[in-house]
C-alpha cells in the first residue's frame, strides 16, 4: 500500500512510513483505502465477490478470497462480533 500514500492523504511518504509502525496507523491507512476506493458499500452489502475482485484483482476467485471473506463474516456473526 505504500505507493498509495498520497491518495490516502498523507503529507509525505516519510510520514506514511512512520505511521505504518503502529497498529493505529495501519488501520487508518486501511480505512482510508476502503473509503478512497469506494469499497465500504460492497462490504455493507456483503458483496464478497465484488469486494474481493476490486481489492485483490482478477485472480480473487482462484484464491477463494470471496469465500474466505464470507466464512470470516459468518464466523464473526456467530460469535456476536
Amino acid at each position: 500500500m505504500g505507493f498509495h500514500w498520497q491518495a490516502l492523504g498523507w503529507p509525505s511518504i516519510d510520514a506514511f512510513v512512520q505511521d505504518m509502525y503502529s497498529y493505529d496507523g495501519q488501520l487508518e491507512a486501511f480505512i482510508r483505502f476502503l473509503q478512497v476506493n469506494k469499497l465500504i458499500p460492497l462490504l455493507q452489502a456483503k458483496d464478497w465477490h465484488g469486494f474481493a475482485r476490486r481489492y485483490n484483482g482478477s485472480g480473487y476467485a482462484t484464491h477463494g478470497y470471496h469465500t474466505k471473506l464470507a466464512a470470516a463474516y459468518e464466523s464473526a456473526k456467530k460469535k456476536g462480533l
